[in-house]
């Protein structure tokens, strides 16, 4: 076989090899496809009812999360959340009715999150009987809860200079509220050059970086976007892509997004270096929204989209979703 392709490689001519080559990887892109499309058809929650206890938790992580972003706003709006109240409601009963862990972190911390959204409500004086009705099977649990994983934290911004890379690291935090002063886009520029340090495939370095901080535009970006509803528009919002023009093969095709990935968490820490304030979006698009938000923003088809970062100077203090994390325990696998 060897000696038969030497053999062909030698007496065709290019254009036919060209020709073979180009259908080679034109049949190996659309198996990688379907092999990946199957498996992560199998893998994502598509049926609450039919969902394993990852899924489970997910889910409740998912909507627990949403309650946590709620109370962090500086001007709560008393009664939100009626949505994610129900759809946690419906995901515990469901947990709870097929016997899983309740010693999860995942559980646990659903139970302080909305321990905390009633504390706030009670204090207030606002009537929370809808809270009460929707979760009775299990409000002394919520109730007793003492854990206090679930919530808000106020932070204050310390100068780098003074932390060293853990410090740094474990000291950021996703803000969407930002002070009043103009942002110096020199400082998000200096972000930038020092996350060009960040690794990439044989060094292709496929990521760009639009500044946009025209609020208009950054308006109509988000509205599309739909993730920071509720919160004044920041100063500045970058968008963070991958030119896919840098990739070579079809096995790269997820290349963009772990270059890209990569990048961003870099860009995060730069900007938390440099003293800004600032929150990733995701960039879940379907194909009409993908395509409405490049034309606004003036990206390029051949630019795969990675995330939206927005940007501005800290307050005073901040108040922010505690965001619990699991154990690296669970992530280590050995």
């Amino acid at each position: 076989m060897y000696k038969l392709k030497k053999m062909l490689k030698s007496i065709l001519p290019n254009f036919i090899k060209s020709i073979l080559l180009s259908m080679y990887d034109k049949a190996n892109r659309l198996v990688l496809q379907r092999y990946h499309s199957r498996i992560f058809n199998r893998s994502y929650m598509k049926d609450l009812k039919a969902a394993d206890q990852q899924q489970l938790e997910s889910k409740l992580s998912f909507h627990a999360h949403a309650l946590e972003k709620g109370l962090s706003h500086e001007d709560l709006r008393l009664g939100f959340g009626r949505t994610a109240l129900e759809k946690l409601a419906e995901t515990l009963d469901i947990y709870t009715r097929k016997g899983f862990n309740k010693s999860s972190i995942s559980y646990r911390n659903t139970i302080s999150v909305l321990n905390e959204y009633k504390r706030v409500h009670l204090e207030s004086g606002y009537s929370i009987d809808y809270f009460n009705q929707m979760f009775d099977a299990i409000i002394d649990e919520i109730d007793a809860d003492k854990s206090g994983l679930g919530g808000v934290l106020c932070i204050t911004k310390k100068p780098a200079d003074k932390q060293n890379f853990k410090e740094l690291f474990e000291s950021r935090w996703s803000v969407r509220e930002y002070s009043d002063r103009p942002v110096d886009v020199s400082r998000v520029k200096d972000a930038v050059k020092l996350s060009m340090k960040s690794p990439s495939v044989c060094n292709r370095q496929s990521a760009r970086v639009r500044i946009i901080t025209d609020t208009e535009i950054i308006k109509r970006v988000l509205k599309v976007q739909g993730g920071f509803t509720g919160y004044d528009t920041p100063p500045v919002l970058l968008v963070v892509t991958s030119d896919m023009r840098t990739f070579l093969a079809s096995t790269e095709r997820n290349q963009p997004y772990i270059d890209g990935g990569i990048f961003s968490m870099s860009l995060l820490m730069s900007l938390e270096f440099y003293g800004l304030a600032a929150c990733p979006l995701n960039a879940m698009f379907n194909k009409k929204r993908d395509i409405l938000v490049k034309a606004i923003a003036g990206i390029q088809d051949y630019e795969a989209l990675i995330m939206f970062i927005s940007v501005g100077n800290f307050k005073t203090t901040s108040k922010v979703p505690k965001s619990f994390r699991i154990a690296a325990e669970e992530v280590i696998k050995q």
